[in-house]
């Protein structure tokens, strides 16, 4: 039995069914703010969209190693103002000792404190670490910066065996007090070598993750002109599709209107 009042529903079904389509889409994509949800609709501009995610997510981890590189070098620059402070007493009791105005005893008394600070010294220099990197181990770090092979920032780690070159000495006879001076002022040069060397690298380090927080900030602009919704666009096509849906319902429940004219009024 023929149901009266959709004689033309037959014709007019799949473009109903288009148009459900054409809603749920627009619908979506208002409901996300994206213009591009899936890889069909628009898939040039999204695979262009995938490659800027991935470059950015590199740059990111780039960022952070360049922050924890800087980590390091603060590290490294704290632990030798520590020995080059321990070398500067050093320097100055061995100074006091090389004069002949001390008695043995007193220079006995000094030369306890001075085999007190090496020890200390030379034990600090063998555990230093940061984050289980051994601040005095002497090794040149590479720290990947960028997204790109080879854009990395070099750290010169300070070396533990040429500031702890003072094993032996000795402060307790003047003699031995004045030859020590010499070796004091070697390592002190160490330590004044190594900071510029860290101040550098850290320098580098800074820059590099200025300059990689830019381009992340930069690409996220670019990446959101390509798959983020033009609301005001999306709302106009949600309405006319919703117009075209309740449309092509009402004309499909009249029979009378004959088919042609239905795809007409429609097109």
């Amino acid at each position: 039995m023929e149901m009266k009042g959709i004689g033309n529903w037959a014709s007019v079904r799949p473009q109903v069914v288009s148009w459900n389509t054409e809603v749920g889409k627009r619908m979506g994509n208002l409901g996300l703010s994206k213009r591009i949800v899936t890889a069909q609709d628009d898939p040039s501009s999204g695979a262009m969209a995938t490659r800027m995610g991935a470059r950015g997510d590199s740059l990111e981890a780039g960022r952070r190693n360049s922050l924890a590189g800087m980590g390091v070098t603060r590290a490294a620059s704290g632990a030798l103002g520590r020995v080059g402070e321990g070398l500067g007493r050093m320097r100055e009791l061995a100074t006091r000792a090389a004069s002949g105005t001390l008695s043995d005893a007193d220079r006995a008394s000094v030369d306890a404190e001075f085999q007190a600070i090496k020890e200390d010294l030379g034990g600090f220099l063998e555990d230093a670490n940061f984050s289980g990197v051994e601040l005095f181990s002497g090794e040149t770090l590479g720290v990947q910066v960028g997204a790109d092979p080879g854009e990395d920032v070099l750290v010169q780690l300070p070396d533990g065996e040429t500031l702890a070159g003072l094993e032996g000495t000795t402060i307790g006879t003047q003699a031995g007090a004045g030859s020590v001076l010499a070796d004091i002022d070697a390592a002190l040069e160490a330590v004044v070598a190594s900071q510029g060397e860290l101040g550098a690298a850290e320098a580098a380090l800074g820059s590099a993750a200025l300059q990689s927080s830019e381009s992340i900030e930069q690409l996220a602009r670019a990446e959101s002109r390509i798959v983020d919704a033009d609301i005001a666009e999306e709302t106009a096509e949600l309405a006319k599709a919703q117009l075209m849906q309740h449309a092509q319902l009402a004309l499909g429940m009249h029979q009378d209107v004959d088919d042609s004219l239905v795809m007409q009024l429609l097109s």
